[in-house]
């Protein structure tokens, strides 16, 4: 049993490759910093629960089971700054709903831009979807489809919004 003060082993035998990984993924020293926080909060107190014993905590494979709590964790911090960035970006905008969420990797403006040039159909669903944030269900009654077919459209509208802006990237 671990003392308050004292390091895990399997963080002392992780901490640099998973380091690594976050740096890959994020540019900013200081979020990689709070990432790597976080991760360790997550699998110090999930472990603790369970004595710091794999098989009571049901993990079978603790290589994978820490990089997936870190991807995830690396996903969530990503969904926290996209949101913060997108709203600056939507200030300049006509309405609300003339933005998708994608990534903090995403140029907001210009997926502004893009959002408008797809068919309106498909625009409106995508923009229901991502910045209303409407369930699916609603956007179907609002748009006066069945359930599957908004479904449909909304992920052919995010795959041509997808499309355009890998163009663009090529360019």
């Amino acid at each position: 049993m671990y003392k308050d003060h004292e390091t895990p082993q399997f963080w002392i035998t992780y901490q640099a490759a998973l380091r690594r990984y976050v740096e890959l993924k994020i540019q900013d020293k200081h979020s990689v910093d709070d990432i790597m926080h976080e991760v360790y909060l997550k699998v110090f107190c999930y472990c603790k629960r369970f004595e710091f014993s794999c098989e009571k905590a049901g993990v079978k494979n603790l290589d994978a089971w820490i990089f997936r709590v870190c991807h995830n964790v690396i996903v969530d911090h990503h969904k926290r700054n996209s949101r913060y960035s997108y709203n600056v970006a939507l200030e300049g905008l006509e309405s609300p709903s003339q933005c998708d969420e994608v990534s903090t990797r995403y140029d907001p403006a210009l997926l502004a831009e893009l959002v408008k040039s797809l068919p309106a159909k498909y625009a409106q669903a995508v923009l229901y979807d991502a910045v209303d944030k409407l369930k699916q269900k609603e956007i179907a009654d609002k748009l006066g489809l069945s359930l599957t077919a908004t479904k449909s459209r909304i992920q052919r509208g995010k795959k041509m919004l997808f499309e355009l802006y890998q163009q663009i990237l090529q360019k």
